[in-house]
């Protein structure tokens, strides 16, 4: 390769690939290989298996190895230099409303909000134009019209399809959430105060809960994905990581135990940490019979707990979507759900990471008690031939 370079006038970079943290970690390596393989450790093979010096090495270690060719240091040195990527963390990237022509994102809402308001109070109070003028002066005042409007939006589409929603949580204590129909609580009449939702203090952005019932959910997320674009939104990731019964369950698995024999032991092990597995007969009563000091129970139970918190399989959240104002590929990277018939498209990065890229959430829930009372009242219509109070 250093030839190649240099018949063909190409610089050389030293690179060192590494897969596991220290030297030690080696062993830990090979059974995660093995999991992620479904095999056993004694049938991994050397194809599948990294060098045991691919670990993160320090700056002497990578200089002692590259000492007969130190430009490869020096250009690797040059590109850490000149490296720059600035992702404009803690800047809120708000999606867009599309909206009538002649009007600005609060304009509209003011106008859906204060025609909410003539709804909801007969007659309307002062107290009422005070506190809704109140809320939405925060709300412009934070940059959240758009939010507000799709949220509206998804809600307002759900009705006119004869879905039931409701939102919940803090959401409750806002008159403008009250107005335009979010939300079913009045938040005069119980003294709820606002600034618990939302203030002017407040750095993250307001988190509209909104439930569906779980037959309707999938419709109405599709259509946030036909009116936004699917260019433009994707259903939030989540990733599933080892815990203790998992882990045990996985790790004796690559050493070989039938599962048959796993499963005596891991009915015991209760819903905990992995790094708990070594201490399971001090700390849990229900786990007191299990004697695991003996090889190889030893071992796995070592190796196990090592595995705490390591990434198991890729999910979507429960209810997380999110929208974007550009192709949602100019922030972050996607891909596509597994096993959930729809087609649809999901980020790669779990909520935690797309909020810290100013991306917002928007929490569609799916909910069963929603759907048994919907059953209800259709039930009622067909009996009866009334609607229901």
């Amino acid at each position: 390769m250093y030839n190649f370079a240099r018949r063909n006038n190409l610089k050389i970079v030293a690179s060192q690939p590494a897969y596991f943290l220290t030297p030690e970690d080696f062993q830990l390596h090979k059974v995660v290989t093995a999991i992620k393989l479904n095999s056993t450790l004694e049938n991994l093979t050397n194809e599948q298996v990294v060098d045991e010096e691919y670990y993160l090495q320090g700056p002497r270690e990578i200089a002692e190895k590259w000492k007969a060719l130190p430009e490869a240091l020096w250009n690797a040195e040059f590109i850490a230099r000149e490296s720059n990527v600035d992702l404009k963390l803690g800047k809120y990237k708000f999606p867009y409303y599309p909206l009538p022509a002649g009007e600005t994102p609060f304009s509209y809402l003011w106008k859906i909000a204060f025609r909410g308001l003539e709804e909801r109070y007969q007659p309307i109070t002062e107290l009422a134009v005070k506190r809704l003028q109140y809320e939405l002066e925060v709300i412009d005042e934070l940059g959240f019209s758009d939010y507000f409007l799709i949220v509206w939006d998804i809600v307002n589409t759900a009705k006119r399809r004869n879905m039931l929603t409701i939102g919940r949580g803090s959401a409750a204590n806002s008159l403008v959430a009250y107005c335009l129909g979010l939300t079913q609580v009045d938040p005069l009449k119980h003294n709820l105060y606002f600034e618990r939702f939302l203030n002017r203090g407040r750095l993250s952005p307001p988190d509209v809960d909104v439930d569906f019932s779980w037959k309707d959910r999938d419709e109405i997320v599709r259509y946030v994905f036909e009116k936004y674009g699917y260019d433009k939104v994707a259903m939030i990731s989540t990733m599933t990581t080892f815990r203790a019964r998992s882990a045990f369950r996985e790790t004796a698995k690559v050493f070989g135990i039938s599962n048959s024999e796993i499963s005596k032991i891991s009915r015991f092990i209760p819903w905990t940490s992995a790094r708990n597995l070594p201490e399971l007969s001090k700390k849990f009563p229900e786990a007191r019979s299990l004697n695991l000091t003996h090889e190889p129970w030893r071992s796995i139970v070592n190796i196990a707990s090592r595995l705490s918190g390591f990434p198991r399989h890729p999910s979507i959240h429960p209810s997380g979507i999110v929208i974007t104002r550009t192709p949602i590929t100019d922030y972050l990277a996607l891909e596509y759900a597994k096993n959930k018939g729809l087609g649809l498209i999901v980020t790669q990065p779990d909520m935690y990471s797309v909020e810290d890229l100013g991306l917002v959430k928007i929490d569609l829930l799916s909910q069963r008690a929603l759907g048994v009372l919907k059953d209800a009242i259709e039930n009622v219509r067909k009996t009866k031939a009334k609607n229901p109070a």
